[in-house]
């Protein structure tokens, strides 16, 4: 009991890592930790890890509600051979990602290692503010299957070179069974795969004010599945829409550039 109570009276609701820092240190502002890896460990539960200046801080896996801000300058994750971010996390944790970068190691297609940039299994929701997310070789943001809805959400992101080796089970996002994602003013480009696709029934995708271009094929809607976008520009990808058995609902305010030819059309495309 007394050994437990002194793990629990370690965590502080706000820890730091820094470039310079250790992850034998309290991870306090003065004695900064090295990785989020380390920090997570030593914030407690709702708390907050912040940057103290740019750095690549490692590969996490975060399993409680928490906010990661490197709002202090270019920080974030560069991995290979792995996931970047997980989210394993109970049905009622919230987290918060903001002003990160999310890199695959590698360069351009058959050379990337890193798996997914974010993949999400479980949470109650998660949020991406200004997060750049480029270079893996399957999804940039994956929401895995689940019998809850996951609600996850993107402002103002950046999802760049991801499913570079094309894997039919992947997109730069995607979307598994009941997941609800929203996306607002964000770019989704240079992916040879789908920009996003569903997996099983029931999940949402919602994309405004957002630019999809020079992926394979930009709105995937498989069966049982639904996308809505409005106020988008799509622009040299394979195609805008491709509907199997899915629904997708577009506005009158998507032009579209240079794209191919519609996909399939055994779901239903509704313009208002």
């Amino acid at each position: 009991m007394l050994a437990f109570s002194s793990i629990a009276s370690a965590q502080a609701t706000r820890t730091w890592v820094s470039g310079v820092g250790d992850d034998v240190n309290p991870c306090s502002r003065t004695a900064p930790c090295k990785t989020f890896a380390g920090a997570i460990s030593k914030t407690a539960n709702g708390g907050e890890i912040d940057c103290l200046d740019p750095g690549g801080f490692g590969a996490v896996t975060i399993t409680k509600s928490i906010t990661i801000d490197c709002d202090s300058g270019a920080g974030g994750v560069l991995a290979g051979g792995t996931n970047g971010i997980n989210v394993v996390a109970t049905a009622s944790d919230i987290i918060v990602l903001r002003n990160l970068t999310v890199n695959g190691a590698g360069n351009g297609v058959n050379n990337i290692t890193g798996i997914n940039g974010i993949n999400v299994t479980s949470a109650k929701a998660v949020g991406l503010e200004d997060v750049v997310i480029n270079n893996w070789s399957q999804s940039c943001l994956t929401v895995s299957d689940t019998s809850s809805a996951v609600v996850v959400y993107a402002d103002d992101s950046k999802f760049i070179n991801c499913n570079a080796s094309n894997n039919g089970g992947a997109a730069a996002v995607f979307a598994g069974q009941n997941a609800k994602v929203t996306i607002t003013r964000s770019l989704i480009a240079m992916s040879p795969g789908p920009g996003i696709a569903q997996g099983s029934t029931g999940s949402q995708v919602f994309i405004t004010g957002s630019t999809i271009a020079s992926v394979g094929n930009a709105l995937q809607s498989s069966a049982g599945n639904f996308i809505g976008a409005s106020g988008n520009t799509f622009a040299n990808n394979g195609a805008i829409f491709v509907q199997n058995g899915g629904q997708i609902f577009t506005g009158s305010d998507n032009p579209g550039f240079g794209n191919g030819p519609a996909g399939p059309t055994t779901g239903a495309v509704t313009k208002n």
